[in-house]
């Protein structure tokens, strides 16, 4: 009896095991307990949750689930009549897998804890496997009957007896069964000859065997997270990992006492195993190091090569056969004492959860930005951490206390009261208008939504509303306009300030963070499952809650391996993330919506600190910078603020114009945020930007410009100066350029930076004349004419209708083209009858400009194309 697996604690992988002593023990590494949890009952199995957020354990007749790492107890998932035997999530961590001795199967619903289906099977359930698309579940009687279930029917798709051996009803033997992680493409059960029949998925038709190592029944199975390998344990002590490209076993080792159960380490090259003893086995690099690694990602490995060592009738088990000795011994934890006896080192940290079975990276579970993890009883922790100020929570007897700060106390005319909270907020986020509250469902109360603002002309502003029993809150969000929640169904709800429910949209996945600016929300959520490379499948969606308009949906660009870690809006709106590799990026409208790297801590960090972000503008990333091993701020004394210079990763920027060139993309960037933000309000009647902000971004980033155009000319590079001429977005900026051309004495290119403007001042022409064209009157129709006369005049006699004409209908005079001497100081002394030649006045050394009252903005891609509307002045 007993289990093991793997929970992602704090950022670091931790094993999580239990039995016969009914201690729960969560284990740093093999020296440190974090926590041990007391259940006051014998434990006969474990489940880890995929999210690394809920432990399940098995006793004689309930189900029950902890919280980790705290080990507080969340709920009872369900109970049986006897002793359960068997607990499995799937692959997402929505459902729960219970069986026992009795004859039933209980599938739980962890959205509202209740058993949605009951599959009848014969008893004493003794093997347990989701596949990995959480179609199938596969199942294993004392009896030797084999199923396989479809979850979605509850139907019996395969059912064989004899297939699988028999097994001790009063003993503590196992069947082992396993999926293949590449999709479930093989089902590995044990076999009545002390072998391991696999399955091909659908048919279930026997692909091949694996035997001749295994003296008596196998008790357990479990395939490497990259399915390379399999590792399996029997009655016979006996531990095999089997080469899955040559169906041969790589390692053997002999232990003292049967396992029943294994756990591959998420990341690393460690196998962990949990014995009927209740002792616990670490094997350090048990795959040799001249093979992939059992965690390395498919795609990056050579597989079509020759595998060394290993051939179709060669014997590697001379070679590696003791090259574990003593390998039972790297650590072994009595599950009574729980004393580790070895110095062997752990393995890898990876950011992805496993249990016994596991084989892919887990989808990460959902964030709350800027707030930090619960700790133990009486501590306080943020709640949420903004530019304008915060939430902590402290946890006391029977309710916790709820603080509200202002950074800038002058901004509230009264200090918020501190709150008694009876419901246990466990969500919140603030805005400068109010704070918004989400707690789960407890015994006395259903979940609970709450906004409470700071400020309210009107009496009884606050608000709540209780949640359905099938919903509970995941992350929250709170803007200046508007508020929204994020429920377990991938249910995304809006509300207004005064609590008036707006909209209710299901979202594609599950929802991961949301974030509100204005009147703008950011969503990400669940695409798929995540790669085998251990990156996260996460999309990105910006709702406009103003227009009920939908500004974007892309793939959310995160560092490989990355999660999400926070979310949120610079300043003027430009929706900003920042992942678990310390990567901040912002997004930014062009190529339909894209990402821009504008922070990496790589490049910043000292002594190994970490940033973690409260807040982003512009130009620069507002953070608390905390020390080594300490991944969050304190409550107490209450942190500083650091502000740090965003920088885009160009290449050079060792160069004199790298810093140049790192400031113009970020300028780049929000001016075309700008322009979007401007385009979105040209229809609306509210307040929005306006075109003189999108001015203003076109003269910052013409200024930047202008600055490097001037570093190429002095460098002698034409063609570069050239090219970032075109990109200059405002005409007195490109007559700045061609006054430096001027200067450094380049009439070539001058006469092409008049060619550029030339083409403007004709785009610019055409745009006028169309423009006069469409608001010309249209002539009235002849029945209009008709209806104004007055009725007692007499009929008209018949005559052809009067045609409309203009008052002149002489053809405009020509306007002939601007000639590159007029801006070269070398106008023909004959003078020019271009009326807009007449504007000029002279720049300086007898050199003449141009003043136009409207200026069209250029093009950076193509400087002759038709510049935006929404660009003019």
């Amino acid at each position: 009896m007993g289990g093991i697996g793997y929970a992602v604690i704090d950022g670091k992988q931790s094993l999580v095991t239990c039995g016969a002593s009914g201690t729960i023990r969560i284990s740093k590494d093999v020296k440190t307990d974090i926590k041990s949890i007391d259940t006051n009952c014998p434990l006969e199995c474990l489940a880890v949750s995929p999210l690394s957020d809920v432990v399940v354990v098995g006793d004689k007749q309930y189900v029950k689930s902890y919280k980790l790492p705290s080990g507080e107890f969340v709920s009872m998932a369900t109970r049986f009549p006897m002793p359960v035997r068997q607990l499995a999530f799937s692959p997402s961590g929505s459902t729960l897998a219970a069986a026992g001795d009795d004859e039933t199967i209980k599938l739980v619903s962890l959205a509202n804890e209740k058993v949605f289906r009951t599959l009848r099977t014969t008893p004493y359930i003794r093997g347990l496997a989701y596949d990995p698309d959480s179609s199938y579940l596969a199942t294993a009687s004392a009896d030797g009957h084999l199923q396989v279930w479809d979850i979605a029917t509850g139907k019996a798709m395969l059912s064989r007896r004899r297939n699988t051996p028999k097994i001790d009803v009063a003993g503590p033997g196992r069947c082992g069964l396993a999926w293949h992680p590449d999709g479930g493409s093989l089902l590995a059960a044990a076999g009545t000859e002390n072998d391991i029949v696999c399955l091909e998925r659908l048919s279930w038709d026997e692909a091949f065997v694996l035997k001749g190592t295994h003296a008596a029944a196998v008790n357990v199975i479990a395939f490497s997270p990259n399915g390379l390998y399999m590792a399996s344990a029997g009655r016979d002590k006996k531990l095999v990992v089997w080469d899955m490209t040559t169906k041969k076993p790589l390692v053997e080792q002999m232990g003292a006492q049967p396992m029943t159960a294994l756990a591959w380490q998420p990341g690393g090259n460690c196998l962990a195993g949990f014995s009927e003893a209740g002792e616990t086995s670490c094997w350090q690099n048990i795959i040799p190091g001249d093979k992939p690694s059992p965690s390395a990602a498919l795609d990056t490995l050579d597989l079509a090569a020759p595998i060394q060592g290993n051939t179709a009738d060669g014997d590697t088990k001379d070679k590696h056969e003791g090259s574990m000795d003593n390998s039972m011994e790297d650590f072994i934890e009595d599950d009574v004492n729980g004393d580790f006896t070895s110095d062997a080192p752990g393995g890898k940290p990876l950011v992805a959860a496993g249990r016994a079975s596991s084989y892919l990276p887990r989808p990460q579970g959902p964030i709350q930005p800027a707030s930090t993890p619960a700790g133990g009883p009486g501590s306080r922790r943020w709640m949420a951490y903004t530019l304008q100020g915060c939430i902590s929570t402290q946890e006391a007897d029977g309710y916790n206390t709820v603080e509200v700060a202002f950074h800038d106390t002058s901004r509230s005319r009264k200090r918020i009261p501190v709150l008694n909270d009876f419901y246990r907020f466990h969500l919140a986020s603030m805005s400068e208008k109010g704070a918004l509250y989400a707690s789960n469902a407890s015994p006395d109360s259903p979940a609970m939504l709450v906004y409470r603002p700071f400020e309210a002309w009107a009496p009884n502003s606050d608000w709540s509303l209780p949640l359905p029993e099938t919903e509970r809150p995941m992350c929250l969000a709170a803007g200046r306009f508007l508020l929204a929640l994020a429920t377990s169904t991938s249910t995304l709800r809006l509300f207004s300030l005064a609590g008036i429910q707006t909209n209710v949209m299901s979202m594609p996945g599950p929802v991961v963070a949301i974030a509100a600016h204005e009147h703008l929300l950011a969503v990400v959520w669940h695409a798929g499952m995540p790669f085998a490379s251990g990156s996260q499948c996460l999309h990105f969606s910006l709702l406009d809650a103003a227009d009920q308009t939908q500004l974007g949906t892309e793939g959310l660009g995160l560092s490989p391996g990355a999660t999400l870690a926070w979310m949120g809006f610079t300043d003027d709106g430009v929706p900003a993330t920042y992942d678990s590799k310390g990567v901040m990026r912002l997004r930014i409208p062009d190529f339909g919506g894209s990402w821009m790297i504008v922070f990496d801590s790589a490049a910043e960090q000292k002594n190994k600190e970490s940033f973690w972000p409260v807040a982003i503008t512009r130009q620069a990333l507002l953070c608390i910078i905390c020390r080594e091993h300490t991944p969050h701020p304190a409550v107490s004394p209450r942190p500083t603020m650091s502000r740090i210079n965003l920088h885009v990763p160009v290449l050079g920027a060792a160069e004199a114009t790298g810093p140049l060139e790192d400031q113009q993309l970020l300028l780049s960037a929000s001016l075309s945020h700008v322009r979007e933000a401007a385009s979105r309000s040209a229809g609306s009647t509210g307040v929005g930007t306006s075109m003189a902000d999108v001015q203003l971004a076109e003269t910052e980033a013409d200024r930047v410009l202008l600055r490097l155009f001037q570093a190429a000319l002095k460098a002698n590079r034409l063609l570069r100066a050239y090219e970032l001429a075109t990109r200059l977005h405002l005409m007195r900026s490109l007559e700045g350029s061609l006054k430096l051309a001027n200067h450094h004495q380049v009439p070539a290119l001058a006469e092409r930076i008049t060619a550029v403007i030339d083409a403007r001042l004709a785009l610019e022409t055409a745009e006028e004349m169309a423009l006069a064209d469409d608001e010309m009157p249209e002539p009235p129709s002849s029945q209009a004419r008709h209806e104004e006369e007055p009725a007692d005049l007499p009929a008209a006699s018949p005559s052809p209708p009067p045609r409309w004409e203009p008052v002149s209908s002489a053809p405009a005079p020509a306007r002939p083209p601007l000639s590159a001497n007029t801006f070269l100081g070398r106008q023909s002394a004959g003078g020019s009858s271009n009326p807009a030649e007449a504007k000029r006045a002279p720049l300086s050394g007898g050199s003449t400009s141009t003043s136009f009252a409207k200026r069209p903005a250029g093009n950076a891609a193509n400087p002759f194309a038709r510049p935006p509307k929404s660009q003019k002045s």
